[in-house]
């Protein structure tokens, strides 16, 4: 059976994983795309050597594994490199996507949240019936992110400027949620759990048996 499927993003530093764990708290099955990328690089996977030709042996540490500050050290100085950095990682993420939204359908859910930074710019938003974004003032995702990676505040500015302008988020959404004072976020996430469950049921009443799986369009 097809399931619907939520696409979950924003700006880094604007609370995407803090809605992300409040719907997994509450029962939702979430696939967490950073999780997924992890398992796409592991060591000895195709996709660390193509890492390593497009940002340089500096990128693998000497067991294998994928040095990940030095990625984003090297992928988040600019936006030419961020693109970079998601044509070699996207497909591979979104084919893992794809088995486990599959995965999930055929596990009973009724919806699946897609838990994506970059999900605009990859080919899983082509997967999405419905996208969610989160919002937050510039200064306080700046706050975030100079405290949560130990950046500088150049850093976590040059860090933002590889991003999609605001904007471009945005206009994707379907629906929005600001997060930061004085807005409450508890209210707006079951706001959106409520859109879920109520996508959820209506997907399920219109289904045949005859519909198809989650699959490529």
């Amino acid at each position: 059976m097809r399931i619907p499927v939520i696409g979950l993003t924003g700006q880094t530093g604007a609370g995407k994983s803090t809605v992300a764990g409040m719907l997994k708290q509450r029962g939702y099955c979430v696939i967490d795309a950073d999780a997924v990328a992890r398992s796409v690089m592991a060591p000895g996977s195709p996709v660390l050597d193509s890492l390593a030709e497009a940002f340089g042996r500096a990128v693998i540490k000497s067991d294998g594994s994928l040095d990940r500050a030095a990625l984003a050290k090297a992928a988040f100085a600019s936006r030419e490199a961020t693109l970079k950095l998601n044509a070699v990682t996207h497909p591979p993420i979104d084919r893992e996507i794809r088995k486990r939204i599959r995965a999930a359908a055929r596990q009973g859910a009724g919806a699946v949240v897609l838990d994506a930074a970059a999900l605009l710019e990859s080919p899983s938003a082509k997967r999405c019936d419905y996208i969610a974004v989160v919002c937050a003032q510039e200064q306080l995702r700046l706050e975030r992110i100079v405290k949560r990676d130990g950046l500088t505040v150049e850093q976590a500015r040059r860090r933002i400027g590889a991003q999609m302008p605001a904007l471009e988020y945005l206009l994707a959404a379907d629906i929005i949620i600001l997060a930061g004072p004085p807005f409450d976020l508890e209210e707006q996430v079951n706001r959106l759990a409520a859109m879920i469950d109520a996508v959820a049921v209506k997907n399920e009443r219109a289904q045949t048996p005859g519909d198809k799986e989650n699959e490529d369009e």
